[in-house]
């Protein structure tokens, strides 16, 4: 039997960095926070959170802070905290509504949004709630996904502007648009088979020259571990879906993240597979449609239990 891990949560900050944060490595879940630098191709470590440790939480980048909030470790968590670029240091905030892991976040003016997500027994949530970052409260939106995307939102992705959120949900393949102005939820043109990142998702994604791009994924329907390395981009303004070229590593649960104010590049961090560790970093070239291997993460992020039989 094979096992496989989750990553830490990567978020972007600033206009130059990324974080790793959190995560399950070498079969023990960590308080790790290192720091890429997209220019360098570097990884320095910083301040870890201070938090339990766990996995998967969720993240999100506003300006020169990081939000997070969520995982699980023997149990889920609602803890918040929030890190700080330049003091380098970790603030408690007030605590999620619920205690879950897998949940997707994405920024929206000067607040974050987030949805899905499941508790540790399998309970699905899918309404979707911001953070009032200046009030520090939380509040509900009213709106929800669908209970499936919900339940498999550990491997999606946004795409964050100031009047609407994009997600892309795992399991379902659903590809979803909420706009804050009419507080609605539209479904868009899904995810379609045969590709092996739609059945059981777990596929990650990034945001780059405005559309959404999916990689990585599993599908275990077929009655076998199936490791995906395909990727595929979404057009927002075509809302359509099209094939581009493969990553170099065929794996799952893996992170993915964009540099602010980079059109052309995302990155795709960590994950799983029968065969290696996950510390693995590429990053994709919208205008190459091209990936190249970059500084890998500084600790090994492997799979649960630290081997396959």
């Amino acid at each position: 039997m094979s096992y496989w891990n989750y990553i830490p949560e990567v978020v972007s900050v600033g206009s130059l960095y990324a974080h790793s944060i959190m995560g399950l490595g070498a079969s023990t879940y960590t308080q790790e926070n290192d720091q890429y630098d997209f220019s360098l191709n570097t990884w320095t470590s910083k301040t870890n959170t201070g938090m339990t440790a766990r996995a998967p939480s969720t993240s999100v980048g506003v300006d020169e802070v990081i939000y997070v909030q969520g995982g699980r470790s023997t149990s889920n968590f609602s803890a918040q905290a929030k890190y700080t670029l330049g003091s380098d240091a970790w603030a408690n905030l007030t605590a999620m509504v619920h205690a879950n892991h897998k949940k997707i976040g994405a920024r929206m003016n000067d607040d974050y949004y987030i949805t899905g997500g499941v508790s540790y027994g399998g309970t699905a949530e899918s309404t979707i709630r911001y953070y009032d970052i200046s009030g520090d409260s939380w509040q509900t939106t009213g709106t929800a996904f669908n209970a499936t995307c919900a339940g498999g939102a550990g491997g999606s992705l946004d795409r964050a502007e100031t009047s609407a959120v994009w997600y892309v949900c795992a399991g379902a393949g659903s590809t979803d648009k909420y706009t804050k102005a009419t507080n609605a939820v539209t479904n868009l043109t899904n995810l379609s088979s045969p590709f092996a990142n739609d059945a059981d998702g777990r596929h990650t994604g990034f945001t780059a020259g405005g559309n959404l791009y999916v990689a990585t994924g599993w599908e275990g329907d077929d009655g076998a571990e199936q490791f995906s390395k395909e990727c595929r981009e979404y057009s927002v303004s075509g809302n359509s879906w099209s094939t581009k070229t493969d990553c170099n590593n065929e794996r799952t649960d893996c992170a993915g993240v964009s540099q602010a104010g980079d059109n052309d590049k995302g990155n795709v961090i960590g994950g799983g597979h029968n065969t290696y560790k996950g510390d693995v970093n590429e990053q994709y070239s919208v205008s190459g449609n091209t990936w190249t291997a970059k500084a890998v993460l500084l600790y090994d992020v492997q799979h649960v239990g630290g081997a396959d039989a």
